[in-house]
């Protein structure tokens, strides 16, 4: 009868053992796919940040450009075009026809060196 007691507590042990193994082997992959995704992820993230920067970049240079762009026709069209002396009515009036041929609105705007401002 002994023997048998033995027995089933030497089996009960090494199942419990079994349990824990597999336990800490379970936690153990766990942890790893966990650590596996995050990495993935991070990368993911940085790809996207390196993405919308490139894009922002890219926009903000058409958008500079064409204002840029739009300032120099202007400008030269109003000194073609006008003998007299700078009027800011005038150069805002340029600048309205200007931002008809203009697909970002916001580009119409111009300033002296002295801070005036003229919008189209």
């Amino acid at each position: 009868m002994e023997r048998a007691s033995q027995t089933y507590r030497q089996a009960y042990r090494q199942m419990l053992a079994a349990l824990v193994l597999g336990f800490i082997l379970a936690c153990g992959i766990s942890a790893y796919l966990l650590f596996q995704s995050f990495q993935q992820a991070q990368l993911n993230a940085e790809k996207t940040v390196a993405n919308l920067t490139l894009s922002l970049e890219n926009f903000l240079d058409v958008h500079f450009e064409v204002s840029d762009l739009i300032l120099q026709q202007a400008a030269a069209e109003f000194q073609r075009k006008s003998d007299q002396k700078f009027s800011a009515k005038a150069f805002s009036e340029k600048l309205g026809s200007c931002k008809a041929s203009c697909r970002i609105p916001q580009a119409c705007v111009a300033a002296t060196s002295l801070g005036r401002w003229f919008m189209a």
